[in-house]
C-alpha cells in the first residue's frame, strides 16, 4: 500500500476496520499488555468478504506494568504504538486524529475504571485471603512481578496509582501529537 496508503478509497481503510484498530490499540497501549506487542496475543477477525477487525483482547496478566522483564513495567512511553502495523497507521493524520478523539473517551471514563477495581476488589477481598493462605504469596517474590506488596491493599493501590499515571503521561503524550 506504498502511495495509497492514506487513500481513503484505495488505501489501507479499504481492507480494515479503523474503529476496531483503534479500540484494540489503545485498550493494550492503556493497560501496556506485554502480550500485545509482538508476542502471542494478537488476534483478528477474517471474514470473508468483511473488513479485517482487531480483537478479541486477550491475557493481561502481562499488563497494568506488572512485568519486570520490559519498560512495559512503567507507566511512561508508547507500547503498542511501535508495533509496525501501528507505527504504519500513526503515519496517517486522520488516523492519529480518531485515537485522540476516542482516547477522550476512556480519559473521560477513568474514574469508572478506578470505581470498577475498588468494586472488583472488594468482591475479591475473600478470594485474595484463600489465595494467600492457599500460596503464601503476598511479601513474596513471583516471577514476573516487579514490586512485592505485603498487603492486599497495597497491590490495589499500586494497579489504581500505576493506571493514574498512565492515564496522565497518555493525555499529555497524545496532545503532542
Amino acid at each position: 500500500m506504498g502511495s495509497q496508503f492514506k487513500d481513503p478509497i484505495d488505501g489501507y481503510q479499504k481492507y480494515i476496520n479503523v474503529d476496531s484498530f483503534i479500540d484494540w490499540y489503545l485498550i493494550n497501549e492503556i493497560t501496556k499488555n506485554v502480550d500485545a506487542k509482538n508476542f502471542s496475543s494478537i488476534y483478528l477477525n477474517l471474514i470473508p468478504g468483511e473488513k479485517i477487525k482487531m480483537g478479541p483482547l486477550w491475557d493481561f496478566d502481562l499488563s497494568f506494568g506488572n512485568v519486570n522483564f520490559s519498560a512495559s513495567q512503567y507507566p511512561e512511553g508508547f507500547w503498542i504504538k511501535k508495533h509496525a502495523w501501528y507505527a504504519r497507521l500513526f503515519q496517517d493524520p486522520d488516523f492519529v486524529d480518531k485515537v485522540k478523539v476516542r482516547f477522550l473517551h476512556f480519559k473521560q471514563n477513568q474514574q469508572f475504571i478506578l470505581d470498577k477495581i475498588d468494586s472488583h476488589a472488594q468482591n475479591l477481598q475473600w478470594a485474595q485471603q484463600e489465595n494467600d493462605n492457599k500460596w503464601h504469596t503476598l511479601g513474596i517474590y513471583v516471577w514476573p512481578n516487579p514490586v512485592v506488596f505485603n498487603t492486599y491493599d497495597e497491590e490495589i493501590e499500586h494497579l489504581k496509582s500505576w493506571y493514574i499515571e498512565r492515564m496522565n503521561w497518555l493525555d499529555t503524550a497524545y496532545n503532542n501529537l
